[in-house]
């Protein structure tokens, strides 16, 4: 006897799937809006460039240098305001706010004041 065909290959959706965590080096970044008036003029949307700036969602577990492995956690941490490459983001489908970065790429962290 065969085994039966599977038509419908998308995930069960009566389950409960918890939040998206990224794997090894990578972060989940929302990206931040472009600010709209930059020295008192008022840029239309269309015009504005898009930031390389986002907000860090989550982040994964480690970063392989060489023989040693650091936590990602040593470098930035959920809250924190990061800069990254204009071309080395990946969007995410499902929502096109959210992107994934790998730590080499990230160029500048703002750390959030924790007090």
């Amino acid at each position: 006897m065969s085994a039966p065909i599977i038509t419908d290959l998308r995930p069960d959706r009566t389950k409960q799937y918890s939040a998206p965590k990224p794997i090894l080096d990578r972060i989940l970044v929302r990206r931040l809006a472009a600010p709209k008036a930059e020295d008192g003029f008022v840029v239309p949307e269309k015009f504005r460039q898009q930031t390389n700036r986002g907000e860090v969602i989550a982040i994964g577990d480690c970063v392989v240098l060489g023989h040693e492995r650091w936590n990602v956690g040593d470098f930035v941490s959920v809250g924190d305001i990061v800069h990254y490459g204009e071309y080395t983001a990946e969007q995410m489908k499902d929502d096109p706010s959210l992107y994934i970065v790998r730590i080499q790429d990230v160029r500048l962290v703002e750390k959030l004041n924790r007090e």
